[in-house]
């Protein structure tokens, strides 16, 4: 297999005789039709190994077994084994259950759950456990919290105080923040914070009122009733989802759900008719308008200030980008971005139509039929059986990789032997 390739890439006009082995398109070669791929420009080269979702840039982040594995400066892992990352006079680690890394506070590490410390990390000052979850410490922005046998016993101190017995009963009272006690949770629940001016009572499920500053809630059997009211206005929900009707001075609305809903607040504009068959949704962010209608979910289209798209799941999905566009048939995964469209997509997609300034391509069954333009340059080929070049006005056209080759009219090639000097012609 390794011979093969070398033979491909010292010997490409030879190799074109063995499509779909071997092709090269958009500056790019391609082996084992769509499975394998290599290019080299200014920036480096690069590799893609689709068998195993993986890719190599000489530049950049490197990807295998995409999504799970990734290897670049700031951050590697394979999840669910190995995960590093690094930043700025840190960095963190895990190998399984083996972890360490370093903060600003100093370093740490551990095998959990037997025992380990963590200093400016999972979203905390700092972390110590023994023989999880039997024993855990945790420090954050001067608030103290003992676990012993987590999640059932837990004790507060520093800058908030009390206990918790759960689910029986605890308290707790945050200096300058809530204060709040349950009983039997998650049925009975009060918190109270009057610096906010907030406050919460929970008689699960049969009563819940949460109050604000300009917002009153109260619910009933929730989720099923519901009475929201704020300065301007208020809603209701009878028997979500299936009835609601909002307004106010600035919005207003009434949904019967599937049947239709509609809801206009401060401009933006939400409609759907029959849901999930139809949505349309316009709503305005810094100036700029962005509107979206959807069917059946997947399907349907997008007009943002700088994009554009319309997607029928799982025929196709065609975006554009200023001048720039991509068509891609069929369109199976309804995702996007550049990794998923490099490493997946080519696996799956029959026809590829792209734009990127003045250069238009276009790829049928991995490489049975390409063009490429690139101004007034074209290039078509299908397969290994012809190939047709216009560079700047000379015309070369090819038969077989070599059995016949013509140039400007005049025969250059016959049964693969010069008749007389090649002129080179590169496409750009």
């Amino acid at each position: 297999m390794c011979r093969l390739v070398l033979l491909f890439l010292l010997f490409p006009s030879t190799a074109l005789a063995v499509w779909p082995l071997y092709f090269e398109f958009d500056g790019q070669r391609h082996f084992l039709g769509p499975l394998f791929s290599y290019s080299r420009d200014e920036d480096g080269f690069k590799f893609t190994l689709r068998p195993i979702l993986s890719t190599y840039d000489s530049k950049g982040p490197r990807r295998f077994l995409y999504p799970l594995g990734k290897i670049s400066e700031g951050e590697s892992y394979l999840i669910p084994i190995y995960v590093s990352k690094r930043t700025d006079g840190e960095r963190y680690w895990n190998l399984f259950l083996l972890f360490g890394g370093q903060s600003e506070a100093g370093e740490y590490g551990g095998l959990f759950p037997l025992f380990g410390k963590a200093l400016k990390n999972f979203g905390r000052d700092r972390i110590d456990f023994a023989l999880w979850p039997i024993y855990s410490h945790i420090v954050d922005q001067g608030r103290e919290t003992t676990h012993l046998f987590w999640p059932f016993l837990s004790f507060y101190g520093g800058r908030h105080r009390g206990f918790r017995l759960w689910p029986l009963y605890g308290i707790r009272d945050v200096d300058g923040g809530p204060k709040s006690e349950f009983l039997l949770w998650p049925f009975l629940f009060l918190e109270e914070d009057e610096t906010a001016g907030e406050r919460k009572r929970f008689f699960f499920p049969f009563f819940i009122s949460q109050t604000s500053k300009g917002l009153k809630e109260t619910y009933v059997l929730w989720p099923f009733f519901s009475h929201r009211e704020w300065e301007r206005g208020e809603d209701w929900k009878i028997l979500w989802p299936l009835f609601s009707v909002s307004s106010g001075e600035d919005r207003s609305g009434l949904s019967v759900f599937p049947l239709f809903s509609y809801h206009v607040a401060r401009g933006d504009r939400e409609f759907s008719l029959l849901w999930p068959l139809f949505e349309h949704k316009l709503w305005h962010m810094e100036g700029k308008t962005f509107e979206e209608r959807r069917f059946l979910l997947l399907s349907g289209a997008k007009q943002y200030p700088k994009e554009r798209s319309f997607t029928l799941w799982p025929l196709f999905d065609f975006q554009r980008t200023g001048q720039e566009y991509t068509f891609l048939l069929p369109f199976l995964l309804p995702l996007r971005g550049e990794e998923i469209t490099r490493i997946v997509y080519p696996l799956i997609t029959v026809l590829e139509v792209r734009r990127r300034g003045e250069k238009r391509t276009a790829n049928l069954l991995y490489g049975l039929f390409t063009e490429e333009r690139n101004g007034k340059d074209l290039r078509r080929r299908i397969a290994f059986l012809l190939d047709y070049r216009n560079v700047g006005g000379s015309v070369r056209l090819e038969v077989l990789s070599g059995l016949l080759r013509l140039q400007d009219g005049r025969l250059e090639k016959l049964l693969f032997l010069p008749v007389r000097r090649a002129q080179r012609q590169t496409f750009p």
